[in-house]
């Protein structure tokens, strides 16, 4: 069985679900960082630190979700003997995206935390 029909078994909406996953947990931890600059300009730091480390460990437990299906995948690959570098790479496109909406959604994070916290 190759990689093709292997990726037909477990369909396509099954690895978008991961990949989407993984674009959702990077795009959260990342815009994490915008509750610390938010702190430093409202001069609310422990509001700030409270919520980074709500968003983080929220993150951290979505990340010990998507482990379990990506452990299985690589589980089959070792047993149908394919090479798994392919539904590998599409997980660090799916970290990838999320990180990179996070980088344009900085300043729009920032600005929605500023509104909250002075109101």
């Amino acid at each position: 069985m190759g990689l093709i029909d292997y990726i037909h078994e477990i369909g396509w909406v099954k690895l978008f679900l991961i990949i989407s996953m993984i674009a959702f947990t990077n795009f959260i931890d990342t815009t994490a960082y915008s509750a610390r600059l938010t702190g430093v300009r409202t001069q609310k730091l422990a509001l700030s630190n409270s919520l980074y480390n709500m968003l983080t460990f929220g993150s951290r437990m979505t990340t010990a979700l998507y482990i379990a299906p990506i452990g299985g995948i690589i589980d089959r690959a070792v047993k149908q003997q394919f090479d798994p570098c392919f539904i590998l790479q599409l997980v660090l496109i799916g970290a990838s995206i999320g990180t990179a909406m996070a980088i344009l959604f900085m300043p729009t994070t920032v600005r929605f935390y500023v509104s909250i916290w002075n109101n």
